[in-house]
Formats: structure tokens, C-alpha cells, sequence
């Protein structure tokens, strides 16, 4: 029987932790093979997760053969199965921002991937690259990793770090430039964007606003393809484009003067296609105070689909990243068993967003 002292020293801990500490627990302490695991809610309370963790930990260690479920019986120990259980093989995920910190949608993309990872035997590894010490120290333990995802700003993906990594296996996420010569996975910000304005003409709105940060299309391609899709979408109904770019990226902070200045398109919008979910949330917070309602004055939608977008009153309609299926197709290029992955061929892999409506779009006549 695992004891009540096996305990989870993180509160980080997702299922491979999980998985690899009850592992860890039944070889240190030596249980015999038939040994009986506690129930899951005991389980919980032990290694300080939630159910569903637990619930997850286990399926993966049924699927191993290293646990044998039972209905209506605790699960049994395999101790044959856990001698010959493979190393999980490891990827790295390199940072050099801490973007995954900090960006709600590398977060997202951060978390399908590390759960994609866990069924498959994989085991991620975050690495962090803020100076030229920690990049040559990487370069030394590159060997140890069956692949790299990259997620990095232009200026570092140009910095010639990568011309020096051996690996053929190498993913970048959610490209800055699409010209670049490596294997890319990311969003059709395109397709998503003229899903977005369809909706919304649709909806019966004829005046909508594209509101953008002007700095960020020149570093991030991206954004680009979102306003050529709203441009296109716009010009193929008949409608007049109504763009409104913010020349400083700390729109943010001061996006009230911003708007009041610009007062006379939001006064005649009926609806308003930010650039990206944040953007959208801190429109939802600033235009009520301008004398708009939304949705009843002038409909909002977003881009991303972040999780904050779902917490808010009303919920935000919004073109949501295919983060789970981005993450798949990562790891089928790295798996790949030709060794396939580097080049052009199919480049960049973009995936079609969908639309999650929220209340912040409604139908007009």
C-alpha cells in the first residue's frame, strides 16, 4: 500500500509529475508486485492534486501495464511492467522571452502541448534562454532531446542561434516570419479573421472597425494576415474598411484618450474586430465608459480564445487559436521517424481557427 507520506513537493504538478512520483514511491519503498493502490480520493489527498490529475496519472499507468484496474477493486501493482517501461523520450521547449509566463496564448499552446505529450511517453522540458551563457550551455545537452520547440521574437530566430543546433527535429510555434527556413506550426490567422468578419456580416453589422497596434504588424506576421483578412472580407461584401491603429504599444494603459480621440469611427461602428483578445478584453472594460454599449451599441469579437476570454460578463465571442490541434501536429513532426521535419516542404502547417461565440455579439436588423 502507497503511505500517507508520498507527497507532490510542487503544486505545478501535472499527470507525467503525478505519474512518475507514485512510480518513484512503489520502487523506493519496495512494494511487492499484486501491492494494492489507495483510491483516488486518497490519492488526492496525498499528493495534493485535483481528481482529474490523479484520475489521469492512473489511465496512463493502466495503459503502461505498470497498473491493472479492476472494477470495482483498487488498482494492482505490475512490478514487471515498470522494469521494462522505456525512458519517456524528452523534448525541449525553448523560451527566450518567457513567453509562457507572460503571453496568455503561448500558455495555452505550452499546456495542449505538454498534455498531448504525457500520451504519447513524452516528457517536456522548459528552457529558458535569456543570455548568451544559458544558449551555449543548451548547445552542449542538445543531444539529450529526441526535438526543439521554439517559440522566440524575430530578432532572436535571425540571431544565427539556430543555424547552430544539430537537430534535424525542429518546430517553430506561432511564427513572427513565415519566410523563414524551418518547419512552422501556427494558426490560419487569415482564415480566422475572415471567419470573424462573416460572422459578424452575418449578424447584419455593416460598420466594423479593425482596431490594431501599428509597432506589432512589422515584427509579427500574424497580425498581418488578420488584417488581410479583414480587408479582404470587407472589400469581397461591399463594405467600407474602418481601421484604427494605435501608433504606441502601450494602448493598453492609456487606450481611453486613444478612443475619445477617434470617437467620431467608434460612434459610428456597430461592431469592433480587435486585433487579439486582450485588446478586446480592455475594449470591453473602456468603451461602456465612453457612452457605448456593448453588445446592444456596438458588437465586440476578439482573436485568440484565451482563457480569460470565458470569465468575463458578457463572455467574449471570439475567434479561438486551435491550441490542442497545434499541439498534435508539433509533435507528429518531431516523431517523425524519416527525420523529415527540417525544410520547406508543406511550410508553414497553418491550422483554421473556430469561432466561439460569447455575449458580446448580438444580431442586428
Amino acid at each position: 500500500m502507497v503511505q500517507q507520506g508520498m507527497k507532490i513537493k510542487s503544486k505545478k504538478c501535472k499527470y507525467a509529475m503525478v505519474r512518475d512520483q507514485i512510480i518513484a514511491c512503489i520502487l523506493e519503498r519496495n512494494l511487492p508486485d499484486g501491492s494494492q493502490l489507495p483510491p483516488e480520493a486518497e490519492l488526492m489527498d496525498m499528493l495534493n492534486v485535483a481528481r482529474n490529475t490523479v484520475r489521469t496519472a492512473l489511465e496512463l499507468l493502466v495503459a503502461e501495464g505498470i497498473v491493472v484496474k479492476r472494477s470495482g477493486h483498487p488498482c494492482v501493482i505490475n512490478r514487471k511492467a515498470i522494469a521494462e517501461a522505456p525512458a519517456p523520450r524528452q523534448i525541449a521547449w525553448i523560451d527566450v522571452e518567457s513567453s509562457v509566463s507572460s503571453n496568455p496564448v503561448y500558455f495555452e499552446i505550452f499546456r495542449a502541448v505538454t498534455e498531448e505529450s504525457v500520451r504519447r511517453n513524452i516528457r517536456v522540458n522548459y528552457v529558458s534562454l535569456l543570455s548568451e551563457e544559458m544558449m551555449q550551455s543548451y548547445l552542449l545537452v542538445e543531444h539529450n532531446y529526441s526535438g526543439t520547440i521554439f517559440n522566440a521574437p524575430k530578432s532572436f530566430l535571425t540571431s544565427g542561434f539556430l543555424e547552430k543546433l544539430k537537430t534535424k527535429q525542429l518546430v517553430l510555434l506561432d511564427p513572427s516570419d513565415f519566410k523563414l527556413p524551418y518547419r512552422m506550426v501556427g494558426t490560419d490567422n487569415y482564415a480566422g479573421a475572415s471567419k470573424a468578419i462573416n460572422y459578424l456580416i452575418e449578424q447584419g453589422h455593416r460598420k466594423i472597425v479593425f482596431m490594431g497596434i501599428a509597432p506589432t504588424f512589422s515584427s509579427y506576421a500574424p497580425f498581418g494576415e488578420r488584417l488581410r483578412g479583414y480587408r479582404d472580407t470587407m472589400d469581397a461584401a461591399g463594405l467600407k474598411r474602418l481601421e484604427l491603429f494605435s501608433e504606441s504599444v502601450d494602448v493598453y494603459c492609456n487606450i481611453k484618450p486613444f478612443l475619445a480621440a477617434h470617437h467620431n469611427i467608434i460612434n459610428g461602428a456597430d461592431a469592433i474586430f480587435a486585433i487579439s483578445d486582450m485588446l478586446a478584453l480592455t475594449l470591453l472594460t473602456i468603451v461602456p465608459q465612453l457612452g457605448f454599449r456593448i453588445p446592444e451599441d456596438i458588437s465586440l469579437i476578439g482573436f485568440d480564445g484565451i482563457m480569460h476570454s470565458e470569465f468575463v460578463v458578457p463572455s467574449l465571442t471570439t475567434v479561438r487559436q486551435p491550441f490542442e490541434e497545434i499541439a498534435r501536429m508539433t509533435l507528429e513532426i518531431i516523431l517523425d521517424s524519416d527525420g523529415n521535419s527540417s525544410g520547406t516542404e508543406s511550410n508553414p502547417c497553418q491550422i483554421e481557427p473556430d469561432l466561439r461565440l460569447g455575449g458580446t455579439v448580438i444580431k442586428r436588423k
